[in-house]
């Protein structure tokens, strides 16, 4: 965790993601921050620099948004601002969620 005056931010490291399809080209991986704010409204926040497939540097954003899911879930869609390729924009829906842990009897 990174210091905050807000509440918290979050280093994300090794994201990794997998076309579904087995499309390699629409695979890739980065790193970037997640954190919260609790002044005012509560909100959180996401950034990732990622390779997707042979795109670098693709900057992919969230801006500060309702937060859907309680902490330690996150819930949040980033998308490109335009100006890399204006033809071309990445978008992404984030789902997370630690592992539930498993009981046995």
């Amino acid at each position: 965790m990174l210091p905050s005056f807000v509440c918290c931010v979050f280093a994300v490291h090794d994201f990794q993601f997998a076309d579904t399809a087995g499309d390699a080209r629409w695979s890739g991986r980065g790193e970037g921050s997640y954190g919260t704010n609790e002044i005012g409204e509560i909100s959180q926040s996401m950034s990732l620099d990622l390779t997707i497939g042979e795109f670098e540097h693709v900057q992919l954003t969230s801006g500060n948004v309702a937060i859907v899911m309680p902490f330690p879930a996150i819930e949040i869609s980033l998308t490109e601002d335009g100006e890399r390729d204006p033809n071309r924009r990445f978008s992404m829906r984030v789902l997370a969620a630690p592992k539930a842990n498993e009981t046995v009897l």
